[in-house]
C-alpha cells in the first residue's frame, strides 16, 4: 500500500480513539452526502473543540495528498474505523481507579465501590489478594454475597505467623468466622526470598473476577485504605491480561508456594 495512504489510514485510526463517537458520525455523514465533494479542504470547519479542529486539519492534508480517494470512501472508512474502535472497547477497557483529593483531570473513583462493583460482577470465582485486611466491612459482605450466589471465593492475605515480624496481628480468624466458604491462601515464610534477616512482603493487593476483569491497586483490604487514603489503581476489563494474573496465581498454587491456610 503506498505510503500516503498508511499515514492516513493510521489517522483515521487515531482520530477514532480521541474524537467523540457523535462527531466522526457527523463527519461521515457530510463526507457521504452531497456536500461531501465540496468539503476537502474545508474539513477543519466540522470540528467544534480546539483538538478536533486540529485533528480533522490533519486528516484534510491528508486526503488532499490523495485525490483520487473520493470523500464516499473517507466518508465510510471513518465510519468503519469508529465503529471498530468501540467494539474494541466494548471488549476490553482500563480505567484509572482513584481514592483522595479531587481534581479535574481523573475522575474520582472510590477503591471500595470499584472493588465491589469487580466482586459483583463475578459469576464463577474471585480471587482477592492484600498484605491485611482489616474493617473492610462492605467488601466481607460483597464476598459473603458472591459465596451466596455459587462463586468461589479465595483470598491471598498475609499473616502474622508469615510475615516475618512484619505484622503484630492479623484478622485471618475473624475472616474464617465470617466468611467459612471462603479459601484463604497464604505465602509461607520457606517459600519467599530472604535477604540477610528480611523476608520477602506480600505487598500485591488486586482482585479478578471470572478471569476477566482485573483491579490492581495500591489499595489493602482495610477501611482507610478504602475511604480516607490516596490510593491509586487501574480497573481492566477483558482482555489476556485478567486471565494472566489470575493463571500466575493458580500455577503458584499448584506448584504449592501458595499454601491454604487449615
Amino acid at each position: 500500500m503506498d505510503l500516503k495512504f498508511d499515514r492516513l489510514l493510521e489517522h483515521i485510526a487515531c482520530i477514532a480513539e480521541e474524537v467523540p463517537p457523535a462527531a466522526i458520525r457527523t463527519l461521515a455523514n457530510k463526507l457521504i452526502g452531497k456536500e461531501g465533494s465540496n468539503l476537502r479542504g474545508r474539513l477543519s470547519m466540522l470540528g467544534s473543540t480546539a483538538s478536533t479542529k486540529a485533528l480533522f486539519e490533519t486528516l484534510d492534508q491528508y486526503w488532499m495528498a490523495a485525490p483520487e480517494l473520493s470523500p464516499e470512501a473517507l466518508g465510510w472508512t471513518l465510519i468503519g474505523s469508529q465503529r471498530s474502535t468501540e467494539l474494541v472497547r466494548k471488549a476490553f477497557s482500563i480505567d484509572i481507579v482513584l481514592t483522595g483529593p479531587k481534581t479535574n483531570i481523573v475522575p474520582l473513583r472510590r477503591t471500595e465501590q470499584v472493588l465491589i462493583e469487580v466482586i459483583e460482577s463475578a459469576k464463577n470465582s474471585i480471587f482477592v489478594v492484600s498484605f491485611v485486611t482489616y474493617k473492610a466491612h462492605n467488601v466481607v459482605a460483597a464476598l459473603i454475597s458472591a459465596i451466596n450466589r455459587g462463586a468461589k471465593v479465595r483470598m491471598l492475605l498475609e499473616t502474622k505467623s508469615e510475615s516475618g515480624g512484619k505484622l503484630s496481628f492479623d484478622e485471618i480468624e475473624k475472616l474464617k468466622s465470617e466468611i467459612p466458604k471462603a479459601e484463604i491462601l497464604c505465602w509461607p515464610l520457606e517459600n519467599r526470598d530472604q535477604e540477610g534477616t528480611n523476608w520477602g512482603t506480600l505487598h500485591a493487593k488486586c482482585a479478578i473476577a471470572d478471569s476477566h476483569t482485573a483491579l490492581i491497586t495500591s489499595a489493602n483490604l482495610t477501611g482507610h485504605a478504602m475511604e480516607i487514603n490516596m490510593e491509586l489503581g487501574v480497573l481492566i476489563r477483558g482482555g489476556t491480561e485478567p486471565n494472566r494474573i489470575q493463571k500466575h496465581f493458580e500455577e503458584l498454587i499448584r506448584r504449592g508456594v501458595l499454601k491454604i491456610l487449615e
